[in-house]
């Protein structure tokens, strides 16, 4: 089997009716596995690659040295990282299991999603780093899918190759046995199984109370004679060296998923206010950013309610004064691009956007047919290059704020932030919360970077849109300043 790549880069604008960057119109090259195995694996199996879009970002070639399949069902493949680390991606037959350092992660489930990025984030930090220049701006772990609806067909493996065979023999299927003498050291200090998490075979966390952490590092050094690096990768105080050469990095147990009892960003938040009013009784709280100050009087408990959905709600925390609701509360992580997946709310906008490209495209923005049944590619047809998205620009003001801020009474206030006890301070009655960032009208979002922009881009699950998904970004998810971040393509709403 044989495929085609085609190389490209930004265009400039080409009509009045679409906006976009111009492309070059390079001689195809013919792509087979013996020429580049690892960009025809992505092309046979367009959902890896968007998954590990996902994962590692559009750049994450720059961080992985191969793609191995090491089963063919399930399809089992092998990701090796530039530092010869790696992990698995298993197509499960809706999505990908992620198995990193030993733990699953399935990534349809926005928490696991979260994770398992986290992990490979861990790992992308031993050894030496890679040659990149890394994203344009600081970015989140991970967006926030919705599960996937509709099935992909388990693709068959390739008949294995010599670089397959090579890999093998490499031995990288490392088993993460720890040196026991530090093992030992560590629970003659009382520290148990769980507390010791492993990232290599030569560095793990230690999951201590997060205002514990530099007094932690002061007995490992005092007791056991261990060696502290404040400069150590992987931690803001550095971490400890241990006699056999083991690495110890303390981290706030808190943090590790959300909690120490693996608790979300949700329940953290709402488990420390009902926390503070058993102890204290109704409690005024708090929130504080750089530029902004809300107030919640009264606060007798808190309630997740990030289930409830229905009508357009987006709530996750509920605030309660004697049983009435006072405050709704939207948590993005500090540094999430997404705002939401946006199948239902568009989904009448993609029947018309599919229709329009199939039946009359645009003078460059078309579609054309993949290798999958009724699955699509955005392309120009005057160059036949492939688009990575389409950007539609000029949304709705409704639709922004019902995005943003939902249909919750009382309006939603959006707080971002990844909450740890460092957050939180009492004084009295009066609980405290410092957060990155509060959102509370429509002027904080419009011109801002998290102004809602709507993204259309590859999905072969979405087989009801011909491979194509809507999704609802922040602004600087797509763009730089005004200019548009890799190939993708501007597209009016009133377009459409």
């Amino acid at each position: 089997m044989k495929l085609k790549i085609i190389k490209s880069r930004p265009l400039k604008e080409i009509d009045d009716e679409v906006i976009d960057q111009a492309l070059v119109n390079d001689k195809p090259e013919e792509l087979t596995y013996e020429s580049n195995p690892l960009e025809f694996i992505l092309q046979k199996y367009p959902s890896l690659k968007e998954t590990l879009v996902e994962l590692l970002t559009e750049d994450f070639r720059d961080y992985i040295n191969g793609i191995y399949i090491m089963a063919p069902k399930p399809t089992i493949f092998k990701i090796v990282l530039h530092n010869n680390q790696y992990f698995y991606l298993t197509w499960m037959g809706k999505n990908y299991e992620a198995k990193v350092s030993g733990k699953k992660y399935w990534l349809s489930n926005i928490g696991d999603l979260e994770r398992a990025t986290i992990s490979i984030s861990d790992l992308l930090m031993l050894g030496t780093p890679p040659t990149a220049q890394g994203p344009e701006a600081e970015m989140a772990s991970t967006p926030e899918p919705e599960p996937e609806t509709s099935e992909e067909e388990i693709p068959a493996a390739e008949e294995e190759a010599p670089e397959e065979i090579a890999e093998g023999k490499k031995g990288l299927g490392i088993k993460l046995i720890l040196k026991e003498d530090t093992i030992k050291d560590l629970k003659k200090l009382g520290y148990r199984d769980q507390d010791i998490v492993p990232i290599s075979k030569n560095k793990i966390k230690l999951l201590v109370p997060a205002k514990e952490r530099m007094s932690v590092i002061n007995t490992l050094v005092s007791k056991l004679k261990y060696t502290w690096d404040k400069d150590l990768k992987g931690s803001s105080i550095g971490g400890v060296i241990g006699k056999d050469g083991t690495v110890i990095i303390p981290k706030p147990a808190e943090k590790q998923g959300g909690g120490s009892a693996g608790l979300g960003n949700e329940s953290f938040l709402a488990n420390k206010i009902n926390q503070t009013v058993e102890e204290v009784g109704p409690i005024t709280v708090v929130f504080k950013s750089k530029g902004k100050t809300i107030k919640y009087n009264k606060v007798d408990a808190a309630e997740e309610a990030g289930r409830d959905t229905a009508g357009g709600k987006k709530s996750d925390i509920r605030l309660l004064s004697n049983g009435k609701v006072i405050g709704n509360l939207s948590l993005k992580q500090e540094n999430a691009s997404m705002w939401e997946s946006a199948d239902k709310r568009y989904k009448d906008l993609m029947v018309k956007l599919v229709n329009r490209l199939i039946n009359k495209p645009y003078p460059n923005l078309g579609l054309a047919q993949s290798d999958k049944k009724d699955i699509y590619r955005l392309y120009n047809p005057k160059t036949n290059e492939e688009y990575g998205g389409i950007i539609i620009t000029g949304l709705d003001k409704s639709d922004i704020n019902s995005i943003v801020f939902g249909t919750d009474n009382p309006k939603t206030v959006v707080v971002k932030e990844t909450f740890d006890e460092g957050d939180f301070s009492l004084s009295g009655t009066t609980l405290t919360v410092t957060v990155h960032d509060l959102l509370t009208d429509l002027k904080d979002i419009e011109g801002s970077k998290y102004e809602p922009i709507l993204v259309i881009r590859h999905d072969s699950t979405r087989t009801a849109t011909y491979g194509l998904r809507p999704i609802v970004y922040n602004k600087d998810f797509a763009y730089k300043g005004n200019e548009l971040k890799g190939n993708k393509i501007e597209l009016p709403f009133s377009k459409i």
